[in-house]
């Protein structure tokens, strides 16, 4: 008799679906870890858009799931990017924004300028196909890490730069012949 009771509680789980603030606080408690990857939530957040259309959350989640499209779209550019053979079955977006990342792992100033390039040139095409929005969505992604990162950086050695300059003010206050 328990068995029964167990597995009819069993089947009655699998057969009424989560909830949306379960689905929801299961997506979020992902895209708000540290260690998680927003993919591992692509099943909780297909759940959530296929059972919630109405949900007021609908907007954030469905963006979500464009985030992790996005990410699985930079994986598979850089993937055949290293592959030669390829490259020649690239768009030209395709292309420019293979050649701005590259150039953003070591000159990233220049990257900014070519994934802007990107965005000014293939951004406001209204007929544009599908993989040209979705690398001008890429590129504009890009863009602002790349750009964070930089301010970043630089406010870093700005500080550092600061730090320097009022040691070598103390120093010259303090001992002007070993500041010379």
């Amino acid at each position: 008799a328990v068995l029964v009771v167990v597995l009819a509680l069993v089947a009655w789980q699998m057969l009424v679906p989560p909830s949306a603030d379960s689905l929801y606080a299961d997506i979020a408690a992902v895209r708000d870890s540290e260690t998680a990857e927003l993919a591992d939530a692509s099943e909780s957040i297909e759940q959530f858009l296929t059972l919630y259309p109405n949900d007021q959350r609908h907007g954030e989640v469905a963006e979500l799931q464009e985030e992790i499209e996005l990410d699985r779209l930079q994986r598979n550019f850089e993937r055949r990017g290293r592959r030669l053979s390829e490259t020649a079955r690239l768009t030209p977006v395709e292309r420019a924004y293979l050649d701005a990342v590259e150039v953003g792992r070591s000159r990233p100033e220049e990257a900014i300028g070519k994934l802007q390039a990107i965005v000014d040139v293939y951004g406001d095409q209204p007929d544009a196909a599908r993989s040209t929005v979705q690398v001008v969505d890429l590129a504009r992604r890009q863009l602002t890490r790349m750009e964070s990162a930089i301010a970043a950086s630089s406010s870093e050695h700005l500080q550092e730069l600061q730090d320097r300059l009022r040691a070598a003010d103390e120093l010259q206050a303090s001992d002007p012949r070993a500041a010379e």
